[in-house]
């Protein structure tokens, strides 16, 4: 029996046949071994085909996601507000969620969201950020902070979520300043760099870092980040 008239067998068939050749005491090693290679490639692709049609009828009942907190220069959506609106909805489809993390040398935390299936295919998104140590946070209260504002944009790549009035307007992309978590994080790239604070205001156009435009966010983390590359290979 060859592999090409088994490649045309269904999962089902294929177990019967490999039942019958473990059976069989002519039946040879390198045969087996193909034919439980070609069953568990055709049983992860069925897992993922499963996946692929769950979420896409999931993605048709979504909501949009409203956002209820907020910061001094914004509105944002909590963590567990997000859950509550989905995880009746993906739960139903048979999906769940699970996070997992890893601390870099750097002292930065990597999250990791993994989102399964119950016909067992998932896949994994990943979000790196510093510890919030905003306020009077401890040592924990930092990591947990930074874990929650990983989690709520891990929900958001896994599920392509759609949050309300997420796309500003040109005054708004000009003119409102970057969130608390996003002050945080710069402020901490700032401490592992050792940038000079005053000067790197000054090419922001800011006076203090909450006053960082929304607008330049990407720029200024970026260019902290592109530093501490440039440190770690030194």
């Amino acid at each position: 029996m060859t592999q090409e008239i088994v490649e045309n067998k269904n999962p089902m068939t294929v177990l019967t046949l490999l039942d019958k050749a473990m059976s069989n005491p002519d039946m040879n090693v390198e045969t087996l071994e193909k034919m439980m290679d070609l069953q568990e490639r055709m049983m992860a692709k069925d897992a993922q085909m499963s996946f692929n049609s769950a979420m896409s009828r999931l993605q048709k009942v979504l909501p949009i996601i409203s956002k209820t907190a907020k910061t001094n220069n914004a509105k944002y959506a909590k963590h567990e507000d997000i859950e509550a609106q989905i995880k009746p909805l993906y739960t139903e489809y048979g999906f769940s969620v699970d996070y997992t993390s890893k601390t870099n040398a750097d002292g930065r935390i990597t999250f990791y969201g993994t989102l399964s299936h119950i016909d067992g295919h998932s896949k994994t998104a990943e979000f790196e950020t510093a510890p919030d140590t905003s306020g009077s946070k401890n040592a924990t209260q930092a990591i947990a902070s930074a874990m929650t504002y990983a989690q709520r944009y891990l929900l958001k790549m896994l599920f392509n979520l759609v949050f309300l009035n997420e796309d500003d307007d040109g005054y708004a992309a000009n003119h409102n300043y970057i969130t608390d978590d996003e002050a945080s994080e710069i402020i901490s790239l700032i401490e592992i760099t050792q940038t000079n604070t005053p000067k790197f205001l000054e090419v922001m156009g800011a006076t203090q870092v909450t006053k960082i435009k929304a607008k330049d966010y990407p720029r200024a983390i970026n260019g902290l980040r592109a530093k501490i590359k440039q440190v770690s290979k030194q």
